[in-house]
């Protein structure tokens, strides 16, 4: 009886502990997202241009995180 009891417990808690989790990392997301769209408006408001891949103009070398590198001193944290 009594392992019929933790059987229910643990069914009903591992549900909403999944729940919990996928809260945590949709609000980590969003964060992150956050954090993101302020640097890209401080760098465009101080450059006056949106950063852009200057490698994906000339069609050469592509590097697509290469606007990542821009926007670094705009993200915090350490340099």
């Amino acid at each position: 009886m009594v392992i019929a009891i933790i059987a229910v417990l643990a069914a009903l808690a591992v549900p909403a502990v999944t729940r919990a989790l996928d809260s945590s990392k949709r609000a980590a997301c969003v964060s992150n997202l956050s954090v993101l769209g302020k640097a890209f408006h401080l760098y465009t408001a101080e450059q006056g241009t949106f950063p852009q891949n200057t490698d994906a103009i000339t069609q050469t070398n592509l590097q697509p995180q290469e606007w990542l590198f821009d926007l670094k001193p705009y993200l915090g944290g350490k340099s």
